[in-house]
């Protein structure tokens, strides 16, 4: 499985939300009903390599295109001592910023065994 790469290098501007996992489930009169998961508050973080050089952004471009299927990318956040297993979500965001600086980012979401 793997590691999400170039973490000493993430900018400040990386930043975590908590998501609520629900399973849905809906019915034939148009209601849904919902409850929530096992494993309900999740870690959704956008990682964000800031004024990086063109080189690591572009390792980090086929890092995302390499593993932006992959069933688990595991990673330790900011502050943390605890090894999570993430999947990435959305898109990546590229940037260019003048120079050889770059902007490299996009969102990854906590997974576990039961999803």
């Amino acid at each position: 499985m793997p590691a999400l790469i170039l973490t000493s290098q993430l900018s400040n501007q990386t930043a975590l939300a908590e998501a609520v996992a629900s399973d849905e489930a809906p019915f034939a009169d148009g209601y849904t009903g919902t409850s929530e998961t096992m494993n309900s508050n999740r870690q959704v973080w956008t990682c964000v390599w800031d004024g990086i050089a063109s080189s690591d952004a572009q390792t980090l471009r086929d890092f995302f295109r390499t593993n932006r299927h992959a069933e688990t990318i595991t990673w330790t956040p900011p502050d943390d001592d605890t090894e999570y297993d993430f999947r990435i979500t959305g898109d990546l965001e590229y940037v260019f910023q003048g120079g050889d600086a770059r902007r490299v980012s996009f969102q990854m979401k906590q997974i576990f065994d039961d999803v």
